[in-house]
Order: C-alpha cells, then structure tokens, then sequence
C-alpha cells in the first residue's frame, strides 16, 4: 500500500494569488480556482495564507451577467470563469479561469444575484478552459459598425471582402479564432478600439482571406498577434457573378490579405444578359495598382454568353502569372464609358497568395 500519500481531498492552505479574502469568497492559485474557507490569516493559517476547498461541489455564489463583449444573461448550464479585476469575480467571461457551471440564471448585466454554482475538479480548470464555439454574421465597414465577437471560437458568416467583426478589449492571454466560413470572400477583424493586431495600426483591421482560419493571442490590454493559422492564404478560385453596376463602380473579386501578395494565374470573364457594350474594356486589376492588369476584356471581344480569356483576340493579360505588391488584390471595372446592355459578367478567377 502506498505511504506517500499526502492529502486525499483538494482542501489546503495557500497563499491566494488573486481572492479569498474573505470566508466563502472564490479565490485563483495559480490556474486553479476554488473557495476560502476562512479569511486570510485565519484558521491556523500563515499570514496571507487561508484554507482554501478546490473540490468538486456545489457553491452559493454571486455571478455577473456579463461576458467579454459586454452584458449578457447567464443561463442555466453556462460555464463560469473567474477573473482577477472584477467585481465579482464570477461571470461568463471566457477569457478568465475556469470555475464552473452555473445551476441558476443571471439578468442581462445584474451583478448582485448569488446563484449555485458546480465547482469543475480543479485540475479541469488548470488544464483549459471551456470553448463555446458561436456563429454571427459580419456587418459594417469600420471598426463600429462590426459585429462584437464574444466566443473563444467563432464561425463568422455572410463577409464580403468589405463587412467585418471587432474582437473584445484584449486581456493578456485572451485567445480568439475566427473561422470564414465564405469561401471566395475575405473578412476583415478589428481590434477593440485602440487595438493593434500584429503590426498594423491602431484600430486597423486584419484581413482574413476566403475560408481561412486564424488564431489571435492578447498580449497586452492593446496588442493582438496572428498566431499560427491555416489562414488560407494558398490557391484561391472565385467564381462571381457581378453586376454590370458593381463593374461600373468597381467591385472586388479576391481581396487583399494583409502582409501577402496575390498572383493571378488563370481568369475569364462572360457577359451575361446582352453584350458588353459602350465600355472601353472590362478589367481585372490591382485593388490599388490599376496598371497591373490581370485580363483586359474589350466590349467588341464581350459577346453575350461567350467565356473569354487570355486566349481572346486583343485581350490584355500583361500581369497575368505576375505576383502584385504586398497587401494588393484584384477588382474588375471599366474603362472609358459605362459598360452598357450586359447586365452583369461571370468572373472566374485562379490564383495563390504567398
């Protein structure tokens, strides 16, 4: 039988790293959490030591309805996470340590209610943390108007290569994915306002490319950085259909990714709905660098329902193969009059990022 056994229960006398100072208060040692037993220095304890309970049961505790993008209810089954600067300590903050699972509910932004809590085995807690993966839709155009990203792990709908979401205030240690899940569209992040990611400028937004994934850690309260990630950024295929007013004003096909450049391989374009008419040419070119022409389709070459590509007689495919600068995608638009009688162009569009 074994004789070096030292404790047969998690009930022990620490010294808190955050908490417990005060009988029945929750406390974090290290990664784990649990409760005080008595007050700091009490109980036979040292000074700043108190007896503090990591096991598995069941607690009467004040939770806040909150999580870390701002108010939100706690629901029967959530799990719980302590977090060092707040008062309480208790909420659906992810970006915390993790506690427990509430057995009661919390109103939308109420900090004051107590409700059961399961304590988790501490070494669940100390191990990681629970991920509620989230879907929302991207939204707005800035920083503003993006849709508030509160899961750890978050699948993001609906991006156009324009529409975005806005991470939490970061917390040193905080770690967010961002799933695309529009595989021909980019997504643009931003930071919480005054936010960095990676070396971009303050409250600018990174760019996740067409079904990318990418993890973002905190660092600081201001700093995120792209950690390793299958990003996507390799071989792109975007089939589109764009109207002829979105060519006229110009329309992204393959967004740019910041920090890579993209090198269209193989593209077509077919008028739909008449031929392409009164237009000089339709283009495909850089987002920024409209001389960087990828395939230059003249109106006389558009006939209604015919592909056209490289092959075409007096196409213009100089850029074609050709890598762009850094952080620079491809548009399609006219030049010389509206494009007329087509109501829209099919874009086929192959190319890779590096």
């Amino acid at each position: 039988m074994a004789t070096n056994e030292y404790l047969d229960q998690l009930v022990v006398s620490v010294q808190p790293t955050n908490g417990g100072a005060t009988s029945g208060a929750p406390l974090r040692y290290g990664p784990l959490t649990g409760v005080a037993l008595c007050k700091v220095g009490e109980g036979g304890n040292a000074a700043n030591f108190c007896t503090a309970d990591f096991r598995p049961k069941v607690w009467a505790l004040v939770v806040a309805g909150i999580n870390d993008a701002g108010n939100v209810a706690v629901a029967v089954g959530d799990p719980i996470f302590y977090v060092d600067g707040d008062t309480p300590k208790l909420s659906k903050k992810s970006s915390g340590y993790l506690f427990g699972i509430a057995l009661g509910t919390v109103l939308t932004g109420n900090t004051t209610t107590t409700i059961n809590v399961a304590k988790l085995p501490a070494l669940m807690g100390a191990l990681g943390t629970l991920d509620t993966p989230g879907t929302i839709a991207a939204a707005g155009t800035n920083q503003a108007t993006g849709t508030a990203v509160s899961a750890g792990t978050t699948y993001v709908t609906a991006a156009d290569g324009t529409k975005g979401v806005t991470l939490p205030a970061a917390v040193a240690g905080m770690k967010i994915k961002i799933i695309n899940t529009v595989a021909t569209q980019g997504l643009v992040v931003y930071p919480a306002t005054g936010g960095t990611i990676n070396s971009l400028s303050a409250n600018a937004g990174y760019v996740v490319s067409p079904g990318g994934v990418v993890e973002l850690i905190a660092t600081s309260a201001t700093q995120w950085y792209a950690a390793a990630t299958n990003d996507n950024k390799g071989i792109v295929t975007t089939f589109l259909n764009v109207t002829t007013a979105q060519v006229n004003a110009g329309q992204v096909v393959v967004p740019a990714v910041v920090g890579h450049t993209f090198t269209p391989l193989f593209a077509t374009m077919t008028a739909r709905g008449g031929a392409m008419a009164t237009a000089t040419q339709v283009q495909l070119v850089g987002t920024t660098t409209t001389a960087n022409i990828a395939l230059g389709v003249p109106v006389a070459a558009g006939t209604q329902d015919a592909q056209v590509g490289p092959w075409g007689a007096s196409v213009s495919s100089v850029f074609m193969g050709k890598a762009g600068p850094s952080g620079e995608g491809l548009q399609i638009l006219k030049t010389g009059s509206s494009l007329a009688t087509a109501t829209s162009v099919d874009v086929v569009v192959i190319g890779y990022y590096t």
